[in-house]
């Protein structure tokens, strides 16, 4: 329910901002491929922001109750795997977790780079407090349109928010002459209150270019798509 809430409420409606989903040139070819179970699907498909999406583009859904879940890793690269699977006849997959924010033109300048040729579009993601969500410098950039709610905030102002309300998880990220923690996706440098300079090991593959002419890419695997996907 926090993953469907969120989903809703928060990171669908900055894909569908400016820059984003409505704005590109490729919605009528394209499809939004939602992973719940049972429960989560009965909810979504009724969901008013569900109900404007399916007005500018085809939804589908895909029950995954059966799917083990009890490693976190393996449920995710499961499901991963299946999109990557019904990804033929598809040019590019898109890989958005409900819990991720975006900036306004993210999606949309991600397209465009692929259409330009680049084969992947990797970020990091630090993770933020839902305090960041309602802080009022954000939420003057939601508003309700006639595609439902949406947020377009600019990256750079979603940047500095998230300085301000950054994950203490990621105070173990942070180099001060030696390294305080093992197993990292990166290690951070703070260069003032607001520059930070991140040396990743690990980037989230947010968009990729579909190659069904390669064996490899439909590869199952099951770590994730940054740990054993991409190496592959």
């Amino acid at each position: 329910k926090e993953y469907i809430d969120n989903f809703v409420d928060y990171s669908l409606p900055t894909q569908m901002g400016l820059g984003n989903i409505p704005d590109s040139s490729i919605t009528s070819d394209s499809d939004f491929f939602i992973m719940s179970d049972t429960q989560g699907i009965e909810v979504l498909n009724v969901h008013p922001n569900i109900e404007k999406l399916k007005l500018i583009m085809n939804v589908t859904f895909f029950d995954i109750s059966e799917i083990a879940r009890d490693n976190k890793l393996m449920g995710v690269s499961h499901c991963q795997h299946e999109g990557i699977i019904r990804s033929k006849d598809f040019d590019y997959i898109f890989f958005i977790y409900p819990d991720f924010i975006c900036g306004a033109g993210v999606i949309g300048h991600a397209i465009s780079k692929l259409e330009e040729g680049f084969e992947a579009i990797a970020c990091p993601v630090p993770r933020i407090l839902m305090s960041c969500l309602e802080d009022i410098k954000f939420k003057k950039f939601v508003k309700d349109t006639s595609l439902g709610r949406t947020i377009s905030i600019p990256p750079r102002r979603l940047v500095e928010l998230s300085f301000d309300h950054y994950h203490p998880t990621l105070d173990g990220n942070f180099i001060d002459g030696e390294v305080k923690n093992v197993g990292l996706a990166y290690l951070q440098w703070k260069v003032n209150p607001k520059t930070w300079l991140l040396h990743c090991f690990h980037l989230h593959p947010l968009a990729i270019k579909v190659k069904d002419h390669l064996p490899e890419f439909r590869l199952k695997f099951n770590v994730s798509l940054d740990e054993e996907f991409f190496p592959n």
